[in-house]
């Protein structure tokens, strides 16, 4: 460990120190990195010592440590380890020896977990038992504070460890709900993700930290702040010039809120207009390291808050300083300790809290948005939403259905259908309903027949789905082209709480194990949609004040906290609800405002040819025959080019499926194939098929 001076520490230490303030010095030892410069390694070995005698206090006792710090302060002139050491183990006997020989050699600070969590309970009491591990190396030799709460007491126990496992066994008065290791920080040890606040200090002492600057710093409010950073060997980049990758997995600065970049990620983020504003988020594009956006108004307000920006702000998560002095500063709250739920309780609803559908429509008759999430191959999900719809229309006219199975390019298929110009075949074709979305048309059938009976606009919310997959397969929105970068939003919120959690998730649940770019790439293609359909449903809503919208979207884009609503009212302050089917999943208050119970119901199965196909220049070649299919029985053949169904052409793959979508089962439908051969010329052949 760097030489440094403990009688200020040793001081300090004969004091009382709170949890919060242990837990403070190990967020900036956790944000010190072993390889930083010399100053910081000073910084990291205070903190190092701080708690070091926290330890060695609390081993041998408030009394025999306050009287040993005593005889080593009266001395004069600095004080170092050995010193300390000498009279410590003087006092304390030998076996603090091994104490001071294991803390002070530098090693890495113990990383706890719990492994083998076993309850049971037996004649009216409760054994606990878990193993204790220490994953560094070498362990420590220490004693873990433990602490168990139940139902109706709070056990703590010292868990004395000599390796890297101990096997733990309790006896409790009923089963365990919470499990805490080292919850008031007593341990000079690493910190969990849940306990590490987003503080300033984790992007002043990152590995590999990223300041994005204006494209002309010294001409910018941020010119003192960025010649400092590079004197600390801090990247810098335009702003013009960053990308999505060059974030990636980084500790970044955004010095100025009004570029492209820093919407696409916070959208808008609100600072005040006058004094300097330091906010640290978590980076969306790498939630283990920080985001941190500052703004200045002036020159002369950065200058000033550099003393402190390097100094006592180093534990703020957000602050606000107008001439040098901190108006406001808070940092964010986090776990005490480390927990693991052993007995999570459910969560109920109050019988009395039940309301009919009436009930619950006539409490939303003044909300201007209702969202109706849906699983899209849900029958009753859809008779859902046409039942919300048929209710609002009653409550009043003036409304309008914004649904994500449309791109905005198909808005004028759309108006032209509810306008009665062109029939449904036609605006299935013009849409391309098959290409773009593919569920079963019949889903949504009735909805789109209500509004063009009734002359209601429907909204096509979505985003074209080429530019998602480009999005997501090619590198984020930098793989866009200017001309596709200027049809998607340009502020989009990836730093939304919970929202990369949820949509990590839903990637890991369809089966993806990819590194975090590709995540990064998904969370991004997911926030266009969200943020597109946003966009789409203020742009009416502002146009159409008098109007009132019903929103048939996926329930994942549905969430309140998350998904499409904060977007919304981000645009616009306008009122809005959540509807969702009630299923077997837990959906939190935070996420929806009813469940509504629903009967399963199923459409009677489309009538098929049993065939797949492909498209090419001469029409839709049937790649596969399946055998027990109704073309396979009507002798049709893999290889066969199917150009019409009884007279109607079928250029594409979708003509097909519209031409079936007016069909039923046990009907006849004459195909017209072009059947080739080697060694002579190309049949054409008429073959009735019995659907």
């Amino acid at each position: 460990m760097p030489a440094i001076d403990l009688v200020p520490l040793l001081d300090q230490a004969t004091g009382k120190s709170t949890p919060d303030d242990r837990k403070a010095i190990l967020v900036r030892l956790a944000a010190l990195r072993e390889n930083a410069r010399a100053a910081t390694r000073e910084e990291r070995a205070s903190a190092r010592a701080i708690m070091i005698l926290h330890m060695l206090r609390r081993q041998i006792g408030d009394e025999r440590f306050n009287a040993t710090a005593g005889q080593l302060l009266a001395s004069s002139g600095p004080l170092a380890w050995p010193e300390v050491r000498q009279a410590f183990v003087a006092a304390g006997g030998p076996e603090l020896e091994g104490f001071f020989s294991q803390w002070l050699d530098g090693r890495e600070p113990p990383r706890f977990t719990i492994r083998e969590i076993a309850m049971e309970e037996k004649e009216g009491q409760t054994r606990l038992a878990f193993t204790l591990v220490q994953e560094q190396q070498p362990p420590a030799t220490l004693a873990v504070p433990v602490r168990v709460t139940t139902p109706s007491e709070v056990v703590t126990r010292e868990i004395p460890m000599k390796g890297a496992a101990t096997q733990v066994s309790l006896t409790l008065t009923e089963p365990a709900g919470e499990l805490l290791i080292d919850p008031d920080y007593h341990l000079l040890r690493s910190l969990m993700e849940d306990e590490y606040p987003l503080v300033w200090t984790r992007f002043l002492n990152a590995a590999n930290p990223l300041a994005v600057v204006p494209d002309d710093p010294a001409a910018s409010p941020y010119g003192p702040l960025v010649e400092k950073l590079r004197t600390l060997g801090c990247e810098t980049m335009a702003a013009a010039k960053v990308k999505d990758s060059d974030l990636a997995g980084r500790a970044v600065l955004f010095l100025g809120l009004d570029t492209p970049m820093v919407r696409s990620l916070f959208a808008r983020p609100d600072h005040p207009a006058a004094g300097l504003t330091l906010e640290v988020r978590a980076n969306p594009l790498g939630p283990e390291e920080v985001a941190v956006l500052l703004s200045a108004a002036s020159r002369e307000e950065t200058e000033k808050a550099l003393p402190l920006l390097f100094g006592g702000l180093a534990l703020a998560t957000f602050a606000h300083l107008t001439d040098g002095t901190v108006i406001e500063q808070r940092t964010q709250k986090t776990d005490m300790g480390l927990g693991w739920w052993l007995d999570l309780p459910p969560t109920g609803v109050a019988p009395a809290n039940r309301l009919d559908f009436a009930a619950i429509m006539e409490r939303l008759r003044e909300t201007r948005v209702i969202f109706v999430g849906e699983t899209h191959d849900k029958v009753e999900d859809h008779r859902l939403q046409l039942r919300v719809i048929r209710a609002m229309h009653r409550q009043s006219p003036k409304l309008a259905i914004g649904m994500e199975m449309f791109p905005r390019p198909t808005q004028a298929a759309l108006d032209a259908y509810l306008a009665g110009t062109i029939s449904e075949r036609e605006f299935l074709k013009r849409s391309s309903y098959f290409t773009n979305w593919g569920f079963d048309y019949r889903f949504y059938r009735d909805i789109l027949a209500f509004a063009r009976a009734n002359r209601l606009p429907v909204v096509a919310l979505n985003l074209e789905k080429g530019l998602t997959t480009k999005v997501f397969r090619q590198g984020g929105p930098s793989a866009l082209t200017p001309e596709e970068a200027a049809r998607i939003p340009a502020e989009r919120d990836l730093s939304l709480p919970g929202y990369r959690e949820r949509i990590s998730g839903v990637f890991t649940m369809h089966g993806q194990h990819a590194p975090p770019e590709q995540i990064n790439n998904f969370l991004q293609a997911q926030a266009l949609w969200d943020e597109t359909m946003a966009e789409s449903a203020a742009e009416f809503l502002k146009k159409n004040p008098e109007y009132r919208l019903a929103m048939v979207v996926g329930q994942g884009h549905a969430m309140k906290d998350t998904a499409i609503p904060p977007r919304i009212a981000r645009r616009l302050p306008v009122s809005q609800a959540v509807i969702l089917p009630a299923r077997e999943h837990e959906v939190l208050p935070s996420e929806a405002d009813y469940l509504i119970d629903l009967e399963p119901a199923q459409l009677p199965p489309l009538p098929l040819l049993g065939v797949q196909l492909v498209e090419s220049d001469k029409g839709v070649r049937i790649v596969e025959v399946g055998k027990e299919g109704a073309a396979a029985k009507a002798g049709i053949e893999a290889g066969d080019t199917i150009v019409a169904l009884d007279g109607e052409p079928a250029a594409t793959a979708e003509d097909v499926k519209i031409n079936l979508l007016y069909r039923k089962k046990g009907e006849v439908v004459n195909v017209r194939i072009v059947r080739r051969h080697l060694l002579f010329p190309d049949e054409t052949l008429t073959i009735p098929v019995l659907l």
